[in-house]
């Protein structure tokens, strides 16, 4: 009886760590395609070229996503990128659909997130980035906590309290846009660059992930894709069901 408990008891655990884990919920190769590789909504380009191992784009050109987060204050976006241009600010990401100047940017080689109310700047080392050469990216937020991390080359770079919600994607369908400048500053801080892939995960990733990251796969780094709802519809009831004939059993 014992035995069959203690299965019970690991098969629940197990289901129980599947969910708490940062799972790859999109994944863009952008080898000659815009689409998801595991079937979720496509990005849309802003102008740039899709080439066979990469997307490239001029000066505020770049991509666009909406409906990708089930929850947009929860999330780490992964994506392996260059830019041509680092002299002053250059965006990478922006949170509330090109209507503020806030985000997330490069600035003169270090890595930045512009929040006006709340602190400011919050900045990482100069030269970090270097014009014309991929780095991996990952930036991460949490619900509970309000922590925005980002990382560069595996290494963390910046790290605060989102107190404002300045990371949080609160445009119609979530939507966020890729290396494109807001309306705010006429589109003044961008640059030309090429991006190799972006990924989107449904939790934050933990430091030594992102340290994995910068060399590994996601599956060689312990990640692996969300698992379908049918599927853990499934383990649910198998779980349930060989918890109630332990129980019969028993009397």
């Amino acid at each position: 009886m014992k035995k069959r408990y203690k299965l019970i008891a690991g098969a629940v655990l197990t289901l129980a760590v599947m969910t708490a884990q940062a799972n790859l919920v999109h994944d863009y190769e952008l080898n000659n395609s815009l689409a998801d590789q595991l079937g979720g909504p496509g990005l849309v380009s802003v102008g740039g070229s899709l080439n066979p191992t990469n997307y490239s784009f001029g000066t505020n050109q770049g991509l666009s996503l909406s409906g990708a987060f089930s929850d947009p204050g929860t999330y780490s976006i992964e994506m392996k990128f260059n830019f041509a241009v680092l002299d002053s600010w250059r965006k990478i990401v922006d949170f509330k659909n090109l209507g503020t100047d806030e985000g997330l940017y490069d600035y003169s080689s270090a890595l930045q997130f512009v929040r006006f109310s709340g602190g400011n700047f919050e900045n990482g080392p100069n030269g970090a980035f270097i014009a014309n050469q991929d780095v991996n990216l990952i930036l991460t937020r949490n619900s509970a906590t309000q922590q925005v991390i980002g990382y560069l080359g595996g290494t963390q770079q910046i790290a605060f309290t989102d107190t404002t919600n300045l990371a949080i994607f609160s445009g119609t369908g979530g939507i966020v846009n890729f290396f494109i400048d807001d309306v705010v500053t006429g589109g003044g801080e961008a640059s030309a660059g090429v991006v190799d892939y972006i990924r989107l995960y449904d939790k934050p990733l933990t430091a030594p992930q992102a340290a994995c990251l910068n060399t590994g796969t996601p599956g060689s780094c312990g990640l692996s894709n969300i698992p379908e709802p049918a599927t853990l519809a499934l383990m649910m009831l198998g779980f349930s069901g060989l918890g109630l004939v332990s129980l019969r059993r028993m009397r």
